[in-house]
């Protein structure tokens, strides 16, 4: 006799398979049970008994053609398989026959109507928030890896830049460009205006690297295009505000257009203190209007926000925007321009697919979501081309505005920061994993190495292990190969879309705690040296190999290769 439980998404499946395998006369009408199903969810149920003796298949199957096979598990120690089925978003609604079928008999079991989705529950989706978790961690593990400590720095130099929060937009480059002899900052109006930002970035920089970068960002717009420069961040809060008034916020935080959401992110890209402005306008919008009712348009909006103003941070720390003059600049900054597009525009794709988990609810601007990455992979391009002509044509103002120098972030604020960070993540996690152990071990994961690095200050650094730990585009292509196999071995165990889901976000965070552990200790070169395959005598291989290592890591990150 089989023994079934039953799944709380499949509510009444349990039945049907029980008159299955109890041999009911199952041809009747009256014997086959009616179910809906939301579109957009994983269906699964455990079966054991007969099923471990024959191979049955169990198909979804209607008149729209598209019929889905569930797959089958493997069996646990009470010799127990779990079959599940996603229902894909664009699936024809419709009603359509669970059959079972075995090597000698066919019989429809249930007669399913396939809905809309009302609502969007991140536990029933395991292989898009998997992918997400995978995109996730590898990407923090690359922007945490800045290509910068592998030049010449100091092992303590590193350790002080070690951190996406850390990195800063100075430069040093000690001459003066054609635009800085027009005398553009002789005027009183620029001299203030600069002098304001340059005053300003020295005195956030103690105190919040992240409100210091956000302020600094813009520095390059003010050098080469004076007061027209400082307007970014105004047109960001026109654009924010008027978001607001074309958005139903009551209905939803989540703007149903991709205009001005479009617009912004281009904003933000070329000044995240645009994108910020644009956000923080759009938050006092919508706070004006009372639409923060629910804990998930909060969560919704801090998407958003990071949608806006944080890729080009992100942006920055995988490649610099500003670098200063090597015997390999121009091959450095042709990579410059290949790298950040290709990943940033892949995490503002993360991003906006993240927002329906976020707001456990279907947001359309998702549908958008490869055509917004595209955009944005195009904006941050030519970022990079403008920062290099701001670089070229005015290096003197751009240094003033932008010191190579800066006084290190004071200790108690690294550690409000660190405070905010675990809150900012318990808060966003929670709403893919609810309270569980895997949401706290995955806190754990995420916060110990920046919780060791600031009690232990002066750690031991191995420049052998830094030249073994894989980083940057290598670095992406191992953490998502990892990834990927985790998220097939958790494909194949006898557990429930839910367990699937919080199992995964513990195993893609991992390989990334591993490394990130592993960093503290493997933080430089040797004084002098960089890393193995940029040495001169590795010159040729390095620039073969690198375009051969993007490719391969744009047909991972996109999903071309498994």
């Amino acid at each position: 006799m089989p023994s079934v439980r039953k799944n709380k998404l499949a509510l009444g499946v349990a039945w049907f398979f029980l008159a299955t395998f109890f041999s009911l006369n199952i041809a009747s009408a009256a014997d086959v049970p009616n179910l809906s199903w939301e579109r957009g969810r994983e269906q699964s149920i455990a079966l054991g008994g007969n099923t471990a003796s024959q191979l049955w298949t169990i198909s979804l199957a209607g008149p729209s053609g598209k019929n889905l096979t569930f797959s089958r598990s493997s069996s646990n120690s009470s010799g127990f398989f779990v079959y599940h089925v996603f229902i894909p978003l664009d699936y024809p609604v419709g009603t359509y026959d669970v059959k079972v079928e075995s090597h000698n008999e066919s019989n429809v079991v249930a007669h399913v109507k396939v809905e809309l989705a009302q609502s969007y529950d991140p536990l029933s989706d395991p292989r898009a928030v998997g992918g997400l978790a995978v995109l996730a961690f590898s990407l923090l593990s690359a922007f945490s890896s800045s290509n910068r400590a592998g030049g010449v720095e100091s092992s303590d130099k590193a350790e002080a830049r070690d951190s996406l929060d850390a990195e800063y937009h100075g430069i040093q480059i000690g001459r003066r460009g054609w635009f800085d002899k027009l005398g553009l900052g002789k005027s009183r109006l620029i001299f203030k205006l600069d002098e304001y930002r340059h005053i300003a970035t020295f005195e956030l920089s103690p105190r919040s690297s992240f409100l210091q970068r956000i302020f600094a960002d813009g520095s390059y717009l003010q050098a080469f295009l004076g007061p027209v420069g400082v307007l970014t961040p105004v047109a960001g809060g026109v654009l924010g505000y008027l978001c607001g008034t074309h958005t139903d916020t009551a209905f939803s935080v989540i703007p149903m257009g991709a205009g001005y959401v479009i617009a912004l992110l281009v904003l933000g890209l070329f000044d995240a203190m645009a994108g910020f402005m644009g956000a923080l306008a759009y938050g006092i919008y919508v706070l004006a209007h009372g639409d923060f009712t629910t804990i998930f348009q909060i969560r919704g909006f801090l998407g958003l926000t990071a949608l806006w103003c944080g890729p080009i941070l992100a942006a920055n720390k995988m490649r610099p925007l500003r670098r200063e003059n090597s015997g390999d600049y121009w091959w450095e900054r042709f990579g410059d321009l290949i790298i950040p597009p290709l990943l940033v525009g892949f995490s503002v794709k993360g991003i906006l697919l993240a927002l329906n988990g976020f707001t456990h609810h279907h947001n359309l601007i998702t549908d958008h979501a490869g055509r917004i990455a595209i955009i944005a992979g195009v904006s941050i391009f030519l970022r990079y081309v403008v920062e290099e002509l701001a670089v070229q044509a005015t290096p003197a103002r751009l240094e003033y505005l932008s010191p190579p120098i800066m006084p290190e972030v004071e200790v108690r604020y690294k550690v409000v920061a660190l405070l905010v960070k675990v809150l900012l993540y318990l808060f966003f996690m929670y709403g893919f994993l609810g309270w569980t152990w895997q949401l706290g071990l995955s806190i754990v994961f995420l916060i110990f190495p920046a919780t060791f690095r600031l009690l232990f200050r002066r750690l031991p650094n191995s420049p052998r292990l830094f030249q073994i730990l894989p980083a940057g585009i290598p670095g992406i292509i191992f953490m998502n190969l990892v990834g990927l196999l985790a998220l097939a071995w958790v494909d194949s165990l006898p557990i429930f879309s839910a367990d699937k889901t919080q199992t995964i976000f513990v195993l893609a965070a991992v390989p990334g705690f591993i490394i990130s552990m592993v960093r503290l200790f493997a933080r430089a070169p040797k004084e002098g040296d960089t890393r193995w395959y940029m040495r001169e005598k590795n010159a040729r291989l390095y620039k073969v190999s690198g375009p051969i290592f993007v490719a391969v890591a744009a047909l991972v990150v996109y999903g071309v290769l498994p």
